[in-house]
């Protein structure tokens, strides 16, 4: 089991990596996807990627286009991961954001095929979401 980080841990993770959180700890998405990587990456039998989904363009030596989507599929989630042999997967929102109809479907997805999956707003969300993954729970 994870051990619970304490209050205030957030802001002290960002501050050795130099960067900023607003007053009521939130940030840039990426960011925040960086951060939970960071604190759970200390957790042995974690591992977690980054799954950027978007739309990239990328010009040729000859001026043509090509035109690409990168990650996993539209609606799957930012962290993506395995937890003791079990596939996690994080969908990580900042502010008052909330998943996406496509999102929660492809989270519904993951947990109906045994993996856990959750929407996360904070490092702390995050690690109570492992947590509750390791107790064999879907969300």
């Amino acid at each position: 089991m994870t051990a619970p980080l304490k209050a205030g841990a957030p802001r002290a993770i960002a501050d050795r990596r130099g960067i900023k959180l607003a007053k009521d700890n939130t940030t840039q998405h990426s960011a925040m996807v960086n951060l939970i990587r960071l604190a759970l990456g200390r957790i042995p039998d974690l591992v977690l990627w980054p799954n950027p989904v978007k739309n990239v363009e990328i010009v040729t030596g000859n001026g043509g286009l090509i035109r690409m989507r990168t990650g996993l599929a539209v609606g799957s989630a930012d962290l993506i991961g395995i937890l003791a042999g079990r596939f996690i997967a994080l969908e990580v929102k900042t502010g008052d954001g909330f998943a996406k109809p496509h999102q929660e479907q492809w989270l519904a997805l993951v947990r109906a095929k045994g993996g856990f999956a959750a929407v996360v707003w904070s490092v702390l969300e995050a690690c109570e979401a492992i947590d509750r993954a390791r107790q064999g729970k879907s969300e």
